[in-house]
């Protein structure tokens, strides 16, 4: 993703004539926005945010729970998750975590499913938004390893993205 701060400076000329800065400000958004629009990066206000090539972005579902739960059973899969020492979790605080996704202000999650198919790929989202300072951390886990290397993280991520940058208006992000 292209770098998604606007920065404008403004000339003497622009400073001391009101409407000459608007027009130039008004030129300079056009273009960024058009550039943006060329690259996929804004997309019109009709298109589904949530839907990519490869998979869609949806809410936790109940029946996703036991499909994670089986995940945080793979010493493999929990090493890759975050950074804290490989330990299976009950399902107990799974089901908080999760419930915890979708009360959080500070979060958004989503779950990841192919195109054509309900199946539960893995999730994504945001968290630890500063909305104060348009920040957040990005995570990314696919549950199963044969839906690795299919090209799922690559477009959940590119929908992420797009979300995080045009939708939320932030304008950094770090990769957890």
């Amino acid at each position: 993703v292209p770098n998604a701060t606007l920065t404008w400076a403004t000339s003497s000329t622009t400073a001391h004539n009101p409407q000459v800065s608007v027009i130039a400000s008004t030129l300079f958004l056009s273009t960024w926005i058009a550039i943006q629009s060329r690259e996929g990066f804004v997309k019109n206000l009709t298109d589904n945010i949530f839907i990519g090539k490869k998979v869609r972005l949806t809410a936790l579902r109940k029946d996703d729970i036991p499909i994670m739960q089986r995940w945080n059973e793979d010493a493999g899969y929990l090493r890759l998750y975050n950074s804290d020492p490989a330990e299976p979790n009950t399902e107990a605080s799974l089901n908080k975590q999760l419930e915890d996704w979708d009360t959080s202000q500070t979060q958004k999650q989503f779950i990841m499913r192919p195109i054509k198919s309900d199946e539960c790929l893995g999730n994504v989202g945001l968290s630890d938004i500063s909305w104060s300072n348009g920040t957040c951390s990005l995570g990314i886990t696919i549950g199963n390893r044969k839906n690795w290397r299919q090209g799922y993280g690559r477009d959940a991520m590119n929908l992420l993205l797009n979300y995080a940058f045009n939708e939320l208006n932030l304008h950094r992000i770090g990769l957890t």
